[in-house]
């Protein structure tokens, strides 16, 4: 299967964000070097901020990324909202899967989608297209 490298990019700083902690001054570094094969430093900056990553350059395709989860209650209050909503009009398919789309509509990176879902007792990933999410009823 081939990926698109701008996916398989946010795909990593998704992880790296759901598998790691901040540090005290509520970042995380994160070393995108390798991209810059396919992507230039102001692709892959700009690839950062669509998706919501509040960055801070620290050297050559290496950033920290910051913690803005405290400034974003309400958006994941309303991606709550929206995502109950959605479940009580397509429900889970009949494998207990609801794709849930929400390009566009939250000021939220990934993995703050993914958290956020989490939190509310589903298990969730990022789908094949950016914005894109599969929601479990049930630990993938």
């Amino acid at each position: 299967m081939i990926y698109d490298v701008e996916e398989v990019m946010i795909n990593s700083v998704t992880d790296a964000v759901l598998e790691n902690f901040f540090n005290k001054e509520g970042k995380l570094k994160v070393d995108l070097s390798e991209y810059l094969e396919y992507l230039d430093e102001d692709e892959i900056e700009s690839l950062l901020a669509a998706n919501h990553y509040e960055i801070e350059r620290i050297d050559e395709g290496v950033y920290f990324i910051k913690d803005t989860s405290a400034d974003r209650k309400e958006e994941k209050e309303a991606l709550k909202d929206y995502v109950n909503e959605t479940i009580l009009e397509e429900g889970f398919d009949e494998f207990g899967e609801l794709s849930l789309d929400v390009a566009d509509l939250f000021d939220l990176s990934p993995a703050e989608v993914i958290e956020t879902v989490r939190s509310m007792g589903y298990e969730c990933e990022m789908a094949d297209i950016l914005g894109d999410y599969w929601v479990f009823k049930q630990s993938i």
